[in-house]
């Protein structure tokens, strides 16, 4: 059956019509993907440094203990909760003890982590964005100096817990309640971070 070329015309129009509609719908998809891969461009595909993850939510519902600190935050997992507030102005007690130890200024000790900071964070699957430069800077100078300062007083010589002088200031139960939280997986800071502390911070008898 012949057709007229008004009728042609019509088809060759419609199809036109649709093969623009496709290209623009083609192109918007485009532009989508562009959009969501510079969202996650700053990630690596195979990242090196990445070690250091959060537990999954399931285990967390199983035994919350076994993952949240009790006393203390280490890292910035569990920075800043209300709950573990309490330990933060000891953590400020022994970096004044490290920095009269070593005899560091405190300046060359905060340049330690501000000058490694970016890099500490791609330790962390979280990026935490929330905490700014600053704030993450301070933090890993003062977990890293509570930790060679508690470790340094109550670990030496393996000591009892009833003879440190820490215990004097937490009593027997918090510390125990402090190695608890050393010892969890989400409450961690990068070794390469804590071992220039520990060098830089001459660790010696006393």
């Amino acid at each position: 059956m012949s057709i007229s070329i008004f009728q042609w015309l019509a088809e060759e129009e419609t199809e036109r019509q649709i093969n623009e509609k496709e290209q623009i719908i083609g192109k918007e998809q485009v532009e989508i993907m562009i959009e969501k891969f510079a969202e996650y461009n700053d990630m690596d595909p195979n990242p090196k440094t990445l070690c250091i993850y959060k537990a999954p939510k399931k285990l967390h519902m199983l035994h919350e203990d076994s993952y949240n600190p009790r006393v203390v935050s280490i890292g910035p997992i569990h920075h800043g909760k209300p709950d573990l507030h309490a330990m933060e102005p000891y953590k400020w007690m022994y970096l004044k003890r490290y920095l009269a130890r070593s005899q560091l200024k405190l300046e060359s000790v905060a340049q330690i982590a501000t000058a490694t900071e970016g890099h500490d964070r791609a330790y962390y699957k979280d990026s935490f964005g929330s905490i700014s430069q600053i704030e993450f800077s301070q933090m890993m100078m003062l977990d890293c100096v509570f930790l060679i300062e508690h470790m340094f007083e109550n670990v030496k010589e393996a000591r009892p817990l009833s003879n440190t002088c820490d215990t004097a200031i937490f009593g027997s139960q918090l510390l125990r309640d402090i190695l608890h939280d050393l010892l969890l997986l989400e409450n961690q800071i990068p070794y390469v971070l804590l071992d220039e502390f520990f060098v830089k911070g001459r660790i010696i008898g006393r």
